[in-house]
């Protein structure tokens, strides 16, 4: 399956689908499973797609009171697409952390280290984000979506 998110996209080909219970091995499995990604991901951006996908994978678990967990990677010859999905109840968008604060770091480096990102709460949550691809004219823009 093909997907255009957003206008000005090319279709993305998925990479990577897989479900978890929501239980606090979650987020090692997810990291796990991204190790089938390594010939997909760009170098630059392979260590940060994995971190912020542990930390939303740990986000779901932790806030959102859902039994199960889909981790979804699109990609394109421009974009690497992340999405994760569960059927909580969603959650309010955080203030920005403050210094010597334990948690709360998930979305703030998800902001600062993407291209874009945003939630999506028509029937399940989805929390997704992207990285332009090194070399396919990235724009250096960052930008926040809510639907």
């Amino acid at each position: 399956m093909n997907r255009t998110p957003f206008p000005g996209h090319t279709d993305l080909d998925p990479l990577l689908t897989c479900s978890f219970t929501a239980d606090r091995e979650a987020p090692g499995r997810a990291r796990l499973a991204m190790r089938g990604l390594s010939g997909h991901l760009d170098h630059e951006i392979s260590d940060d797609v994995r971190l912020l996908v542990s930390e939303l994978v740990t986000n779901s678990l932790r806030h959102t009171g859902t039994s199960g967990i889909r981790l979804e990677v699109w990609g394109s010859d421009e974009v690497v697409r992340v999405e994760v999905v569960d059927d909580g109840e969603g959650f309010d968008l955080p203030s920005n952390p403050q210094p010597g604060q334990v948690s709360g770091w998930g979305l703030f480096m998800v902001d600062r280290l993407t291209d874009r990102w945003g939630v999506d709460k028509a029937g399940e949550t989805r929390v997704w984000f992207e990285f332009d691809r090194p070399g396919a004219g990235a724009h250096g823009r960052r930008e926040f979506f809510q639907a």
